[in-house]
């Protein structure tokens, strides 16, 4: 279990805290830091469950979180008081997501959340390797400038009218997606860049010599990435893919033809529909799919009222760019560039970067502007957190495209 000593608060020098992994017995005094912020059993609407999630609001829930080893809650005590709570999600062997942060009323104006992501980040950083992609919403300049005081500010994607109704009575929440990078193997690999040597001092206790699965995972990392991608996603995949030229070299194609690649993806075309969630997820494999495929995944939905639907396209060869273009001809728009979005074998890990395309329901983009065509001008320019304007761009575009239907026209 990790647990920081009592140190002091940078804001408030009268006061110390302790950041730990929760336990049982805290679960009384979690419920009353969630609901003090969130309400008595969080928020509700139609179309999704009690937000930010229904176990943080029982004693039975966050206990079932603290128990669970695909999932760490996390504290900051303050003189014998939860003050704040956050969920780290181990969602592969090295894939990591934030979620559910909270800062107790009390508690809040006194930078808790910088400082709780801050210690999270001690986290990662700990490991062999940890990617983070976590969402946060577009309405909260807070939680934006929190997460890029932190250090969690490169933006890979926007996810339009991802959460319904939670924040706003009349329409959905959308949600930038940001991704991070920590752990000994990207240390080693950002050591090596020119251009990260120009500006830090070197520390040898940090550039140890790796071994076993590290030194692979290094090997295979610090080799060129090469990301295909239509001509009219090159320049926004371009400017996602350089936030990150202090770790990797990419090499980024807009011709299918202009280079191709064996790749290790299972060849088959997955999809899940998450029960009963309005949401569901369509996994493409890194070889060509036709009209056919993609319409009897689609279909298997079609019944179950799906409102938002996720295709994950990975870029590592040219079929990515013809894929891309047969889901943008039925309906999806673009979502984000994700780089190393899938852990794509476990004996000897490899990775995949990934374009994320979205599908919302007609009748939810017609009753729904984007950012940049109300008055959320700071949302437009992407302040605190950039890119956001090129992204709303991006979609806009695809939206308006003349060539754009219904998957099932």
């Amino acid at each position: 279990m990790r647990q920081s000593p009592a140190e002091t608060l940078p804001c408030c020098q009268s006061s110390a805290y302790i950041f730990r992994e929760a336990k049982n017995e805290d679960a009384g005094n979690i419920v009353d830091c969630y609901e003090s912020v969130f309400g008595a059993h969080g928020v509700k609407a139609p179309g999704h469950e009690p937000y930010p999630a229904p176990d943080v609001f029982s004693e039975e829930g966050v206990k079932l979180i603290v128990k669970d080893p695909l999932r760490q809650f996390m504290v900051i005590e303050i003189d014998g008081e939860i003050a704040a709570g956050m969920i780290i999600s181990h969602n592969s062997r090295f894939h990591r997501e934030f979620g559910c942060v909270a800062v107790s009323k009390r508690y809040q104006g006194r930078g808790i959340s910088t400082l709780m992501l801050k210690e999270c980040k001690k986290l990662e950083q700990q490991q062999s390797l940890s990617v983070n992609v976590t969402e946060i919403v577009t309405h909260s300049m807070l939680s934006q400038s929190a997460h890029k005081n932190a250090g969690y500010g490169q933006v890979t994607g926007f996810g339009f009218c991802q959460y319904p109704n939670v924040f706003f009575l009349h329409h959905p929440e959308s949600c930038l997606w940001i991704t991070s990078f920590e752990g000994a193997v990207i240390e080693t690999l950002r050591q090596s860049r020119p251009s990260w040597r120009l500006q830090h001092s070197l520390d040898p206790a940090r550039g140890a010599e790796l071994e076993g699965t590290e030194l692979t995972l290094l090997n295979k990392l610090k080799a060129p990435r090469s990301i295909f991608v239509p001509p009219s996603y090159l320049q926004i995949v371009s400017k996602i893919a350089s936030q990150f030229d202090d770790t990797f070299t990419y090499r980024i194609f807009a011709d299918a033809e202009s280079h191709t690649q064996h790749s290790h993806w299972n060849s088959r075309f997955a999809s899940d529909d998450c029960g009963d969630n309005p949401y569901a997820y369509l996994n493409l494999p890194a070889r060509q799919i036709d009209r056919e495929e993609l319409l009897t995944h689609m279909g298997k939905l079609a019944n179950q009222k799906k409102r938002y639907i996720q295709a994950r396209v990975p870029t590592i060869n040219g079929s990515a760019i013809k894929n891309i273009d047969l889901l943008r001809a039925h309906g999806f728009v673009f979502l984000g560039w994700v780089p190393l979005h899938r852990c794509t074998q476990q004996k000897e890990p490899d990775f995949d970067d990934v374009l994320i395309m979205q599908w919302i329901r007609p009748d939810v983009v017609a009753a729904n502007a984007l950012p940049g065509e109300t008055n959320a001008v700071v949302k437009l320019h992407g302040y605190p957190l950039n890119l956001t304007g090129d992204l709303i761009s991006t979609i806009r575009k695809d939206l308006n495209s003349a060539g754009r239907r219904n998957w099932s026209d």
